[in-house]
């Protein structure tokens, strides 16, 4: 178990130890994959920070200014566009339906009505009529590749009441006349649930319990498989069938007693499409663009200014729209906004794939770890607060160090001068970058200062890869550096902290000690400056840098590079 007192060192206690074992003396802490189902919410997103950070938020406003929203775990804020690259659904799905009964008043026709009492989010939810044969989800779209998921509340799960406790979910898959189903057997005398599917070859369905309280149903399929998930167990998975999905229904026994039989409630009922996951498009200058699901950007004033304000002006965007569109990118701005500074131990946190899928990379998180319980993690955030996260929604937990974080510059910058199609930043901004930075004695206290940096597309001049790099040579006769400069004084080379290339798929994580001989109170002049190639003068090196924050870590760091991407998921 991991113990986190107050203002404390964070401590690992083990059965198998006699004692426990401070944080920082792990390279990083690994949680096995596990499927997990996240009941949809209202305006469920991820949030894409510019420092390279995600994180789950219910979004319930997009203004001009920032977004608004609530995230997992957490409580409402507000985020300035200023600090995001993208607000998007999940990266391997796009929604297209999603039905809650605060915002709809029925599903149908026939109708399926919202009352008031028990729910899963708000304050009423969908009531199933006896002796009914319902559909719940539909589209005159077919989808080969995708799935559904609900929420519903077992009420007395095992009386069947001769038959009237008996309800199903039927997920018809059809092609022209041919049909085939996959029938989930939700409610009867039965002690678990089951399913039955006419799809050809193999469906192993596991042991799951009925459990009184509300439950959290996913189903999803591909051409290969089909896997059906109840809160964080395994229910079916294998044979799928071979026509295109198009309707979910619901099937509910007779009265049997009228008001002896069992209540059936179902909540937040949501269809998705599956789709390829395609990395962030670059901002472009002073647009906000849509990013759509096929890839491409749309810059139409009168589009972008629906989903930012609602249809109409205040009101909440129509879901259906969500079902093209991955995300909105915001504009390009030159100067983003920092939070306050945050001292403690800082962390990061890997998110577990959302349903146990290790092919999947959902991002990771950065904030200060306050307490630790048997199952939930309590994590402050400079943007998002205070976030109390389930255990289980975590791969990996990941010590960096103790001490103060000041961000000054979370920007994406492109140094060099050659135009990069692809990049976050295609066009260079030059040969040197320059941040004026106000330093108060706050930021000199202690013995440890250091700069921080994320970089990618540069090398090493020491070490092995020094000799292995496309450009050793240059590197090796002091071409194609790029220098630090601190108040006119050159501190060091980015090059020289790194022990391996800072690649685009692994960009590294830099830290720079620094003298405090070299600073002052009030005004300091940061400068990232390049020299060309020996063999070439008008020729740099092309790197992007980003996340630029001043740090005072407790106790003497040593300096050097550390990965800045997710890592791979274990086995």
């Amino acid at each position: 178990m991991l113990a986190c007192p107050p203002g404390g060192q964070p401590s690992l206690e083990s059965r198998n130890t006699a004692a426990p074992r401070k944080l920082d003396s792990y390279q990083r802490l690994e949680v096995p994959p596990a499927a997990r189902v996240y009941p949809p919410r209202q305006g469920d997103r991820w949030v894409h920070f510019l420092t390279g950070e995600t994180c789950p938020l219910a979004v319930s406003r997009l203004t001009p200014s920032g977004l608004e929203g609530i995230p997992t775990g957490g409580a409402p804020v507000t985020i300035p566009w200023d600090a995001l690259a993208a607000v998007a659904q999940p990266a391997t799905e796009t929604e297209l339906q999603l039905f809650t009964a605060e915002a709809e008043e029925l599903i149908g026709p026939p109708p399926l009505r919202a009352q008031p009492g028990a729910a899963w989010s708000g304050e009423q939810s969908f009531v199933v009529p006896p002796e009914s044969d319902l559909p719940l989800l539909t589209t005159v779209e077919q989808i080969s590749e995708g799935g559904v998921s609900l929420s519903w509340l077992d009420v007395e799960p095992n009386r069947s009441h001769a038959g009237s406790g008996e309800w199903s979910l039927e997920l018809v898959f059809a092609e022209g006349d041919s049909t085939q189903t996959v029938r989930l057997l939700m409610g009867g005398d039965a002690q678990e649930l089951a399913v039955r599917s006419d799809a050809e070859g193999t469906l192993d369905v596991r042991e799951v319990p009925h459990r009184d309280g509300w439950r959290h149903l996913r189903v999803q399929w591909n051409s290969r498989r089909l896997v059906a998930l109840v809160d964080n167990e395994i229910l079916a998975t294998g044979a799928v069938p071979k026509f295109p999905w198009t309707q979910l229904r619901v099937r509910s026994g007779g009265g049997g007693g009228g008001t002896n039989r069992p209540e059936v409630r179902l909540d937040d009922l949501r269809l998705f499409r599956s789709v390829a996951a395609l990395p962030l498009p670059a901002r472009q200058g002073e647009r906000t663009g849509l990013w759509l699901g096929t890839g491409d950007v749309l810059y139409q004033p009168d589009l972008v200014e629906r989903f930012l304000n609602g249809d109409p002006p205040g009101g909440r965007v129509p879901q259906r729209d969500w079902g093209f569109v991955r995300g909105v990118i915001p504009q390009d701005t030159s100067v983003a906004p920092t939070p306050p500074p945050l001292e403690g131990w800082w962390v990061r946190l890997d998110w577990q794939p959302r349903y146990g899928e290790r092919w999947e990379e959902p991002g990771h998180i950065r904030g200060i770890l306050l307490e630790v319980t048997e199952a939930t993690l309590v994590l402050r955030h400079p943007w998002l607060g205070m976030l109390t996260l389930p255990l289980d929604s975590i791969a990996r937990l990941t010590p960096l160090w103790q001490g103060r974080l000041r961000e000054l510059d979370p920007l994406v910058h492109h140094l060099g001068n050659n135009t990069r199609p692809g990049w976050q930043v295609p066009t260079p901004e030059g040969k040197s970058l320059q941040w004026a930075v106000d330093l108060g004695t706050e930021d000199l206290r202690g013995p440890n200062l250091g700069l921080a940096l994320t970089v990618r597309e540069l090398e090493p001049t020491g070490g092995i890869w020094a000799r292995q790099g496309a450009f050793h040579e240059d590197l090796a006769q002091g071409g194609l550096l790029t220098e630090l400069w601190i108040n006119d004084q050159r501190v060091t080379d980015l090059n020289h902290w790194l022990d391996r290339p800072a690649t685009a798929d692994e960009p590294a994580r830099l830290w720079i000690p620094l003298e405090k001989r070299l600073l002052k109170v009030g005004s300091n002049r940061f400068e990232l400056r390049q020299k060309p190639s020996v063999r070439k003068q008008t020729e740099f090196d092309d790197l992007e840098v980003w996340d630029l924050s001043w740090e005072q870590p407790v106790e003497a760091r040593e300096g050097g590079s550390s990965t800045a991407r997710p890592l791979p998921a274990p086995g």
